[in-house]
């Protein structure tokens, strides 16, 4: 019995004895003794887990910041391209805009010129039909405008005032007229007569200013009928006793024959002056 126990003993140690062997002496010994720092982790260890930790941290926070970043360069860039679209179209719209004030002013041009005219148009039509019967509004229409002579289908105004040559033309036109183009015989005649009962010298559209003895209308259209008096034209005019050989403008002397009245005097004397323009009613 005293053997089987001693070999029981053998068989079942009390003591680790394999964890002691390679210990040494003095930690084999505060072991024994119950030292509250066994089996516990140094110190290094669990600051290199908190920098461990720490640069989780790190790498997350950079990771996030990195994703949120990325996300919005692209927010970015869509808003660039959206304000992009949104600036090409307010250019289009802009220039659609001039182009539409462009043909707006054009048109307000036009409709002005149009005024203009109705105006013009209109004073004509006040002339030539006047109002009667304010009542109604009812117009008489005249072969020409008022203190104007119809003859033949066209209106003379024979003026009271006196007037150089190129002023004379000047106010004819300013009245839609111009200076008198004789072109027959029996215009002459009628122009002659009415001078007659005005006794005086009336300018007519006809002078060589261009060309000195190369007559012209104001139409510019060469002279072929005249009814020049005696030596006329001579390129002369007496103007305080002298003698003048500037005579470029022709005139009606109402003193002289009906088909022998015409002379050429200097443009700048001042005379009446007959102006013509067409009739408002043609003649029948």
């Amino acid at each position: 019995m005293e053997m089987d126990s001693i070999y029981t003993g053998l068989q079942n140690p009390t003591e680790d004895l394999y964890s002691t062997v390679n210990q040494p002496q003095g930690r084999r010994a505060s072991a024994e003794q119950g030292d509250p720092t066994a089996g516990k982790a140094p110190p290094y260890r669990w600051a290199a887990l908190v920098l461990a930790g720490l640069c989780a941290l790190s790498v997350a926070a950079i990771i996030f910041l990195a994703v949120y970043h990325i996300g919005s360069l692209d927010q970015l860039k869509t808003e660039i391209q959206n304000l992009s679209r949104n600036y090409s179209d307010l250019q289009g719209s802009f220039n659609n805009l001039n182009a539409q004030q462009s043909e707006c002013m054009a048109q307000n041009n036009r409709l002005q010129s149009q005024c203009s005219e109705w105006e013009e148009k209109y004073s004509a039509l006040d002339q030539c039909c006047p109002v009667t019967d304010t009542a109604s509004k009812k117009r008489v229409c005249k072969a020409c405008p008022l203190n104007w002579v119809e003859f033949n289908g066209k209106c003379y105004y024979f003026s009271p005032d006196t007037m150089d040559w190129n002023s004379s033309r000047a106010s004819c036109v300013s009245m839609g007229a111009d200076l008198v183009i004789i072109e027959s015989e029996a215009e002459q005649v009628f122009i002659h007569s009415q001078m007659g009962q005005i006794r005086g010298y009336f300018w007519i559209g006809l002078s060589d200013e261009v060309t000195e003895g190369e007559f012209l209308w104001v139409d510019n259209t060469l002279l072929n009928i005249t009814y020049w008096k005696g030596k006329e034209p001579d390129n002369k005019a007496t103007v305080n006793s002298k003698v003048d050989s500037n005579a470029d403008c022709a005139v009606i002397d109402y003193k002289g024959a009906p088909l022998q009245s015409w002379g050429d005097t200097l443009c700048p004397v001042p005379i009446r002056r007959v102006c013509e323009t067409i009739s408002a009613i043609p003649a029948g």
